[in-house]
């Protein structure tokens, strides 16, 4: 096996291998979801598995048209992000599993209710 780091080639600095990359953008992704946890909008937490692309992608519609958005986050980076706006908070128990982020707007009654009418027309169990 050659050591290439004693050929003067830093595989971790070059940025064509992703390594540098994937880390930018896992910070930017922490730092998106900070921003709406800081931001006071409501949010409402939901378990999206069972949802098929297209449902996702109709509901993502649906709830824009109300001034709401689903973000649907990796659970470690919303917890990284969580414990740095909230450190008091312990959201473990909120994010198993397949996890939506829903951003209401000023009517939050309205979202919830297009979620739960989603949720029935679907035929989901949670």
């Amino acid at each position: 096996m050659i050591d290439l780091t004693r050929a003067g080639v830093d595989f971790f600095k070059q940025d064509f291998w992703g390594l540098k990359l994937i880390k930018k953008e896992k910070e930017e992704k922490v730092e998106d979801i900070k921003h709406v946890f800081e931001s006071g909008s409501p949010i409402i937490f939901a378990d999206h598995s069972g949802l098929k692309a297209e449902n996702i992608f109709n509901m993502r519609n649906k709830l824009a048209d109300s001034d709401a958005c689903i973000k649907i986050v990796k659970n470690t980076l919303a917890l990284l992000a969580a414990v740095q706006v909230h450190p008091d908070m312990d959201l473990t128990q909120i994010f198993t599993g397949p996890t939506s982020m829903i951003v209401s707007g000023e009517n939050v009654v309205a979202q919830q209710s297009l979620l739960r009418n989603s949720q029935k027309s679907l035929k989901l169990s949670k």
